[in-house]
Order: structure tokens, then sequence, then C-alpha cells
């Protein structure tokens, strides 16, 4: 697929775009100089400007470069896959990983056409990439669920480690009966956040069980995926 794209720096995504009648001149025209503006894209720019519907820009670009045109909301993605790339790059580039297998990268763009994010991915993970297109709203409304999960996870167990930390100021080492009587409704409510919030990530990821490992420091969230324990979350131990 690199070789690929490399032979695109030769072609004009606009000028296709008006030959299948996806754009007018004039709104190429426009385009381009909303495009000078912007230093973005022209298959990003003629979405924001609404001259092109963001399904058929994908659809177009996954044609052009004969790739697979993929749909994320249907994939099952696994967040260790997705944080081969910093999450900066995979918003600065519209992209986002959905599958590795072995040393291949399975690599969903807006734009797969963008070498310079083609070559910052293979340089940072050293995998080969395999490319196929998704529309960037698709690729941003995936990173910002995934990135929602990542965050209520880490603001249960904040909101734990706090209650722990105020027990044990109020009533003294954990043993204290005092401790045992305390609000059982208010000190649990963020375990049963967390709980559940692990429940909804493996039923997202479409395990079949989790397992809960403790070890020294951490407790170690694993997943049964296809018949295979995969990593997921670490929670502190103190947790």
């Amino acid at each position: 697929m690199h070789a690929l794209a490399e032979k695109t720096t030769t072609l004009d995504l606009g000028e296709r775009l008006m030959n299948v009648g996806l754009l007018t001149r004039p709104q190429l025209d426009l385009a381009r100089r909303e495009q000078r503006l912007r230093s973005h894209q022209l298959s990003k720019v003629v979405v924001d400007l609404g001259l092109v519907d963001p399904e058929n820009v994908a659809d177009f670009l996954a044609n052009q470069a004969a790739t697979e045109r993929v749909h994320l909301s249907k994939l099952v993605l696994d967040p260790a896959v997705v944080d081969v790339v910093p999450r900066g790059l995979s918003r600065e580039h519209r992209l986002l990983p959905i599958d590795r297998n072995n040393g291949s990268l399975t690599l969903a763009m807006s734009d797969p056409y963008d070498i310079r994010a083609i070559d910052r991915v293979r340089q940072i993970t050293g995998l080969e990439l395999r490319i196929v297109a998704a529309t960037e709203q698709d690729i941003l409304d995936q990173l910002d669920r995934l990135d929602a999960h990542a965050e209520n996870i880490q603001e249960s167990i904040d909101q734990i480690i706090a209650n722990r930390e105020q027990d044990a100021r109020v009533y003294g080492p954990p043993s204290s009966e005092l401790v045992e009587a305390r609000d059982a409704e208010e000190s649990d409510a963020p375990t049963v956040a967390l709980v559940g919030q692990i429940i909804k990530r493996a039923v997202e990821r479409g395990a079949s069980d989790i397992h809960f490992e403790p070890e020294a420091r951490l407790m170690r969230i694993r997943f049964r995926i296809d018949g295979v324990l995969q990593p997921d979350v670490l929670i502190p131990r103190a947790v």
C-alpha cells in the first residue's frame, strides 16, 4: 500500500472527484482556495465545506487506492491495538489502528494517500502497514469513545483511592471497626462503577470471560477473546 501511496503524489484528487461527478469546477476552485488557507488535505476540505458527503469521499478514496472500505462502528476494537499509535498522532492524521497480526498493522485512514502519516506510523511501530479507508467522523467517534472509557475507569480508580485515604484519616487503620461501619453504599459506589465499566468494556471487545489477576502492586485485568487471554486494564493494588 505504501508504494501505491507514493504514486499518488502525481494524482490530482480534485480533478478525479470532478471527473466522477462529485464536484463541479466552481466547487473545486473554492475547495482549493480554502485548502491553501487551511493547509489541510483536499479530501478533508471538501467534506468540511459540505461539498461532498463524507461517505462518498471515503468510498471514492478506497476505490482509488484499491483498498478496503471499513465502517468502524461495526468492528470490535482492541484498545491495546489502538494504543500502538500515540493518540495525538491518530487524531492529527485522522487514523486508527484496528488490527494487528504478527508484524502487520491494519490502519484505518480518512485519507489513504497521506504519505507523511503512513511514514510516521511505520517509523513509530516498526510494523508493515495495511491501509484501509474510513470516514474522518467514524475515526474520531471511535477515538472519543475509547478515550471516554479510559477516563471513566481512571476516574473510578481515583475516587476509590481518595475514599480509602479519607477513611484512613477519619477512622484510622483499615482494621478499625469504625471502617466496617461506614456507609457502604457511598464508599462502594466507585467500586461498583469501576466493575460496571470493566464489564462494559469486555462486552464491547467480545470477551467470553474476564480474569482478575492480583499481583504485588497491581490487579491485572485480562479478557478472553476468541479463546485467547488478552491484557486490558491495570488497576493499582490499593484499589
